[in-house]
């Protein structure tokens, strides 16, 4: 197997024009400085910046901004007790079903003729 090795320490000066370093800082991960001083995380902690499956691990908040996620399936992990998700938009979802209104089925919600 084939490694390398590097020594732990401050982040270096700022590289040359054109140039990139690449370095592990004191606390344990692997850093990048172009040559205008931006330093980029290599690394994340407890993780490898892309997992063996693909997928890189989230280590903080997430904001997807206007972008879409789509997905056939969300499955929310959270606990029971907590909502799952919650929603700012008070604008009506098309092709939403929701099967119950406050643990009630509709074909327990009877509407009163009169009413409207």
């Amino acid at each position: 197997m084939s490694k390398i090795t590097m020594a732990e320490g401050a982040a270096p000066a700022t590289p040359g024009t054109n140039k990139v370093v690449i370095y592990a800082k004191a606390d344990g991960q692997l850093y990048s400085k172009d040559d205008v001083g931006t330093e980029f995380p290599l690394s994340l902690a407890g993780a490898g910046f892309i997992n063996e499956d693909g997928t890189i691990p989230l280590i903080a908040n997430w904001d997807a901004g206007a972008f879409e996620i789509r997905a056939q399936t969300f499955y929310p992990d959270q606990t029971t007790g907590t909502p799952p998700m919650t929603v700012d938009s008070t604008t009506k979802v098309a092709n939403l079903n929701a099967d119950l209104l406050d643990d009630q089925e509709a074909a327990d919600l009877s509407i009163d003729a009169g009413f409207f």
